[in-house]
């Protein structure tokens, strides 16, 4: 399977370093409890996450810049909806692509871990956040970043899967907090085939 590689520019990520910085910052008010369903993520991990979001957004416009639209219609567009950090904000998932005439995808949340986290724990979720993406048909990315290092700038899109996938091919499995793990490598999708599928 073909990992689908975005190199980010040092605004970007910047931009993600603030936006990691607001979402803790929201979340405890001085940074120090973090943020996400079990209170643990601090703004290293945001930055992952946000790195991981930003990427997918940008490598579905770029797909759609490619592969679409022209001189008879207008591309999809992808809606941002990571960028706005209010908990409980109402809106559907990290990204959704508004089709033209106003038709939306279901739901696309992004999942990050740290490359040398990748090969142990791939595509793990929390049940409580598995359940909410099952009720709302949701898709899920899965990315790789780093917040550190020569690579920095580079994020790695692995693949994705149906939120149901996981629930129906998962096992349990605690880390640092209880998680549904989708295992097995051959049931991840490739990037290729996402944008088709939603």
């Amino acid at each position: 399977m073909s990992d689908v590689v975005i190199s980010l520019t040092a605004d970007q990520v910047q931009w993600c370093w603030d936006h990691a910085r607001a979402i803790v910052e929201n979340y405890d008010g001085h940074g120090s409890k973090g943020s996400g369903t079990y209170s643990h993520n601090k703004v290293g991990s945001n930055v992952v996450g946000v790195k991981g979001e930003l990427a997918t957004a940008l490598w579905m416009e770029q797909e759609f810049t490619s592969n679409g639209g022209g001189e008879y219609y207008a591309p999809p567009t992808v809606l941002r909806h990571y960028e706005n950090i209010t908990p409980f904000n109402g809106l559907p998932g990290d990204v959704q692509i508004e089709y033209t005439g106003g038709t939306v995808s279901q739901p696309v949340e992004i999942k990050g871990l740290r490359r040398q986290q990748w090969n142990k724990w791939k595509r793990m979720i929390p049940p409580r956040q598995l359940k909410k993406y099952c009720r709302v048909n949701a898709v899920v990315v899965w990315t790789v970043a780093d917040t550190q290092g020569i690579d920095q700038e580079k994020v790695i899109l692995k693949g994705w899967n149906f939120a149901s996938e996981v629930e129906e091919f998962g096992i349990e499995y605690r880390t640092i907090c209880d998680n549904i793990w989708l295992q097995e490598d051959d049931k991840m999708r490739p990037m290729t085939s996402l944008l088709g599928s939603i």
